[in-house]
């Protein structure tokens, strides 16, 4: 059976969607704490697009004419959690090394660019009504995307990189692959939105290429990276437990310090080491079986 070009664009949509959801929640359940905010976001933007796929693709079949409002509401809340999957990436491969990215890179810049991101996008959706909230949104969720520019910029060039771990790479180079795409993405929207006032315009070439395009490269990407670095989550929770050993041994050692303590300071160096053996030796236990 042949369908109208607009019907095969949002069949195709849902079908990609559909059968991605199923590697995102295997990669949400196996990159474990470290990787609750890229996973979880690629969940809900997956939801999301399949339930704006399938009320579009159910109004075209039975009605002729495709249903706007609801799904165009429902994939601009979407726009969120695609721009933020790639923020989470660079959170998730910054773990090991995070005590030496600049401010900018770390923690702080990681809120500030999600602050951004949501209420940029936020604004949008409520601009859809009045030009100047959307014209505004659209600015600010252009920035979140700038930033998280930055922080990449910031990850690969900070004094810890070399030490970071193989698989944290993977995830780098994975985000730096996918940033241009996501601003390809956010442009288009942002074109729209200053000269359409609405986020996706034009013909079915059009809105593929601007559109659909991107956001399907992006998924391949993330899912790529996702299931290659499955095993990081162990990695990462060796380093968590090395840390809180190091915490508690540095505390009894100041307790031993204390006037009166009758046993001398103990350095903390058989557990962990110098901070290249405790990176390599976490590393180690890395593999690619699951």
């Amino acid at each position: 059976m042949a369908y109208p070009p607009i019907e095969a664009l949002e069949l195709a949509s849902l079908v990609f969607f559909g059968i991605s959801i199923l590697p995102v929640c295997y990669c949400f359940y196996m990159h474990g704490l470290q990787g609750i905010g890229p996973w979880l976001n690629a969940f809900i933007w997956n939801s999301l697009r399949i339930a704006a796929n399938a009320i579009a693709f159910n109004s075209i079949a039975t009605t002729g004419f495709p249903s706007i409002i609801i799904p165009l509401v429902i994939n601009g809340v979407g726009l969120s959690p695609f721009s933020l999957v790639c923020q989470g990436f660079v959170n998730e491969a910054n773990f090991s090394i995070r005590k030496e990215l600049p401010v900018f890179a770390g923690i702080w810049g990681s809120i500030a660019a999600q602050i951004l991101i949501i209420v940029g996008v936020s604004l949008s959706l409520k601009g859809l009504t009045e030009l100047a909230i959307l014209k505004a949104g659209l600015i600010i969720w252009l920035l979140g995307w700038v930033y998280t520019g930055v922080m990449i910029v910031g990850s690969w060039s900070c004094k810890g990189h070399k030490k970071r771990l193989p698989d944290e790479k993977v995830l780098l180079y994975a985000a730096t692959i996918a940033w241009p795409l996501v601003g390809f993405r956010v442009v288009y929207v942002t074109y729209c939105g200053y000269v359409y006032h609405i986020f996706d315009q034009g013909g079915i070439t059009i809105v593929s290429v601007f559109g659909l395009l991107p956001e399907f490269l992006c998924m391949v990407i993330y899912l790529g990276a996702g299931i290659w670095t499955r095993n990081l989550s162990r990695i990462h929770k060796t380093l968590r437990q090395e840390e809180k050993a190091a915490k508690k041994q540095a505390k009894a050692g100041n307790l031993n310090s204390l006037p009166g303590s009758s046993e001398p300071l103990e350095k903390f160096t058989s557990f962990s080491g110098s901070d290249n053996t405790r990176t390599h030796g976490a590393a180690s236990i890395s593999g690619t079986t699951v």
